[in-house]
């Protein structure tokens, strides 16, 4: 096992404590991290539409420009600690905008539930 824990896309502790207590046991929310591309992130997403062929250099570049981009991208995964696999995922972009002051938006994106976990109601979350 690695001694540092893998790279994030942004700090856990923007995740609520609350949201994160209502998650059945064996179930952590979490941002996206850079080793998810082997824990089924893309398996997950296949679920609302065509992926592709992604490659992991290709993932982890899409990654580090994300991260480059300091408070624009909140990607968030549905973790079973149990079987290390991603198991939801979704997505928030922030936009600048000009209007309202220069004011910001948020988008949410990307809301996807894996067949296997429906159910549960991680949707909603």
């Amino acid at each position: 096992m690695s001694p540092h824990p893998p790279q994030a896309l942004f700090s856990s502790s923007l995740i609520s404590s609350t949201v994160q207590s209502q998650l059945p046991e064996g179930y952590v929310m979490r941002p996206l991290e850079i080793t998810d591309y082997h824990k089924g992130f893309y398996d997950c997403l296949a679920g609302l539409t065509a992926v592709g062929k992604v490659s992991e250099q290709s993932f982890q570049e899409a990654f580090q420009a994300m991260l480059r981009c300091q408070n624009v991208y909140y990607i968030v995964v549905i973790e079973d600690t149990r079987e290390s696999r991603v198991v939801a995922t979704g997505s928030l972009v922030v936009e600048q905008k000009f209007l309202r002051g220069c004011a910001k938006a948020g988008h949410i994106e990307d809301i996807v539930v894996h067949d296997s976990q429906r159910g549960k109601k991680f949707g909603i979350r």
